[in-house]
């Protein structure tokens, strides 16, 4: 499903996923994709947000985060694990799934937060912010292979 990653110039991950039509319809029919969300998906929009609140104020990671980068290094983003099974993961892998989505509230958190904040997905349900050199760099790799790495040993894999 998806991961949250976040990073210098904060950034969200999550696997990818395309969001259904029915829902895309909803969202973006209000004309503002963000009053959408608010609407259809409350707690995935209020769950995105507090993460890169976090991000932005440079909280410390939970578990997850600090597993993956104790193997793929420190840096400026921030995973975060969601249980695959929950509807909160399907739902905010669907909206960083659709690209414009993503964009669109990529550019609202960070108006909120005076800084670049990139959201996307990532690989085992984890979500990814992160700043827009994150999301260029190698080191993305290196954290995506971490990811699988630490959900293979969770899950025996």
């Amino acid at each position: 499903m998806g991961s949250l990653v976040m990073g210098t110039l904060p950034a969200l991950s999550f696997d990818f996923n395309l969001m259904k039509c029915q829902d895309a319809q909803k969202v973006w029919g209000k004309g503002n994709p963000i009053e959408g969300l608010m609407q259809y998906f409350p707690e995935a929009l209020q769950f995105i947000l507090q993460k890169a609140k976090c991000f932005a104020e440079n909280c410390p990671g939970g578990e997850f985060d600090k597993q993956v980068k104790a193997l793929a290094g420190e840096g400026q983003y921030r995973l975060v694990y969601l249980d695959e099974q929950d509807t909160l993961a399907e739902q905010i892998s669907q909206i960083l799934g659709d690209c414009a989505l993503n964009q669109a509230l990529s550019r609202y958190v960070s108006g909120l937060h005076n800084c670049s904040i990139q959201l996307g997905n990532i690989c085992c349900n984890c979500f990814t912010t992160g700043d827009d050199e994150f999301f260029i760099s190698d080191q993305l790799m290196e954290v995506q292979k971490a990811a699988i790495k630490i959900e293979g040993m969770k899950t025996g894999d």
